[in-house]
């Protein structure tokens, strides 16, 4: 099934290349639990991570990523990146009890800007 966000992204920006794209997750202490989008997979959640931790894959342009990671613990940091090619694309920190840290966005946009 086609998600309509990717098919609005598509009509405008109607590239046919791909782009690697890779997640990192660094912090302290760590236990996590990670949300992130896969191109080939969907949403994928993964809990109590307990170590930094990298995923990497291809996506067609046009695809919108998401990458968001939330601590299992109190005084906590956290720090995520997104990188498109090797290039850091968009990155969070959160820090706190329980923080939450979010990265997400378009593909090609940031290949636009390149």
């Amino acid at each position: 099934m086609v998600k309509p966000l990717q098919v609005l992204n598509n009509m405008l920006y109607p590239h046919s290349g791909e782009s690697r794209v890779t997640y990192i997750l660094s912090g302290s202490p760590s236990d996590f639990n990670i949300t992130y989008t896969a191109s080939s997979a969907g949403t994928v959640q993964e809990p109590h991570v307990t170590k930094s931790w990298k995923k990497s894959f291809t996506v067609k342009d046009g695809e919108f990523v998401y990458f968001s990671a939330q601590s299992n613990t109190q005084h906590s940091k956290i720090h995520v990146k997104i990188l498109v090619d090797g290039k850091v694309f968009k990155k969070a920190d959160a820090k706190g009890d329980y923080a939450i840290a979010t990265a997400a966005g378009c593909v090609t946009c940031n290949k636009k800007q390149r």
